[in-house]
């Protein structure tokens, strides 16, 4: 259990990379107060992951449809 309660040395680095990646516990706190007290912008939020996540997910199908395309528009010059 000391070894564990020791805290290891650590770089600038490494310290300010850590930071960046993870979501504080004071952090997670904040934003879910933020989303008690004003519901309609965690809404909002929601709202705009989805909308995101659709245009994304047309952007693939209309890649799929053209790479199709491109496909069968090589096909029918190979058999020209």
């Amino acid at each position: 259990m000391r070894a564990l309660s020791k805290p290891r040395p650590r770089t600038a680095e490494e310290f300010e990379r850590n930071a960046a990646e993870g979501t504080t516990a004071l952090g997670a706190s904040m934003n879910a107060l933020q989303e008690l007290m004003n519901p309609e912008a965690a809404k909002a939020k929601v709202v705009e992951v989805q909308m995101k996540e659709a245009r994304s997910g047309k952007k693939k199908r209309e890649g799929k449809a053209n790479d199709d395309a491109d496909a069968d528009a090589q096909d029918e010059a190979g058999e020209i």
